[in-house]
């Protein structure tokens, strides 16, 4: 008896398989996730390292280098690409297709907490997973002023920044955002050079003095009985005014404050670049989706949480 002889003769059985079979394929339709490039997105980590003020040439050798070589221990790497740019150290990881992410994320954070070598001036390191495409965005965003009202980029920087962009994360399937244009803040201090004459003391005291104050201090672990604790310095100050309290000298004549030589403010980061939208400045806001995501679901869920900022905009004014 061949297969159809049993197909003619088991009718019901074969039109009840072949039922099953297209609500299974179906379903699987419906549930199948868009992807801006079907297939292409290989599972990638990001590691992004400041270092402000650097040259490249001493990112690649101070923050990129050790890094990398640190990085080299974790498993499963298919490549591994890096930018050591101004300030900056772009380090990228990728994978085949089917690796545990989060596994491999795991992995790549207890490695990075075994770089011991980094320059105190570097910031620190921000760990993220990305998709295959790099930086390309699914999604841009622009902001632009309603009728009536003047363009003010900065402005619109600050609100990307502390409200946008923050709300929109919240959004399920995004990895992170791109934000270009205007200048992002950053504290300035303004030293009086006559005060730090007159207090017989140099620049580079007060750099060292804002290096070992301003930061959080690793004490390493406390075990009592057994329990295993992580005990950490908290020091980084979360005012600006705190940053004039820092002590520059001490000795037997008193003491001498950052207060007595200079004055912390905000300010603006030196611009680079410029972002023109219909011939005015402007800024936008990027949207890089996450592995696997599916791309019409974000992009809904976004319009969604916009239209939400869009109407506690217009009712604040």
């Amino acid at each position: 008896m061949n297969l159809i002889e049993t197909a003619t003769r088991w009718r019901h059985g074969t039109l009840a398989v072949f039922a099953l079979l297209a609500l299974l394929g179906t379903l699987s339709l419906l549930n199948l996730p868009l992807e801006l490039q079907p297939g292409g997105d290989r599972p990638q980590i990001s590691i992004t390292t400041p270092y402000p003020g650097a040259a490249p040439s001493e990112v690649e050798d101070l923050v990129t280098r050790p890094i990398e070589e640190r990085l080299e221990e974790v498993e499963a790497i298919k490549e591994m690409t890096s930018t050591s740019s101004l300030g900056i150290s772009d380090i990228n990881l990728e994978f085949d297709w089917g690796t545990n992410i989060d596994d491999r994320l795991v992995a790549v954070l207890n490695k990075m907490q075994q770089v011991s070598d980094l320059p105190p001036e570097a910031g620190e390191s921000n760990v993220i997973v990305s998709n295959g495409g790099g930086a390309s965005a699914m999604m841009w965003m622009v902001m632009e002023p309603q009728d009536g009202v003047a363009v003010d980029e900065n402005r619109y920087r600050d609100l990307a920044e502390e409200v946008i962009v923050p709300r929109l994360r919240r959004v399920e399937g995004t990895s992170r955002f791109l934000v270009i244009g205007g200048q992002e803040r950053e504290v300035e201090i303004q030293v009086n050079p006559k005060a730090l004459s007159d207090r017989n003391l140099t620049l580079d005291e007060v750099t060292n003095a804002l290096r070992s104050n301003n930061r959080d201090v690793r004490g390493g672990p406390l075990v009592l009985g057994r329990r295993e604790y992580r005990v950490s310095t908290e020091s980084r100050a979360d005012d600006i005014r705190q940053l004039e309290n820092f002590v520059l000298r001490r000795d037997e004549s008193g003491r001498v404050f950052l207060g007595d030589v200079a004055t912390a403010q905000m300010g603006r980061r030196f611009r680079e670049s410029y972002f023109m939208y219909n011939n005015e400045a402007s800024v936008g806001i990027g949207v890089i989706h996450r592995v696997g995501a599916n791309v019409s679901a974000v992009a809904e869920g976004l319009r969604n949480s916009l239209d939400e900022l869009q109407a506690r905009f217009d009712q604040e004014g």
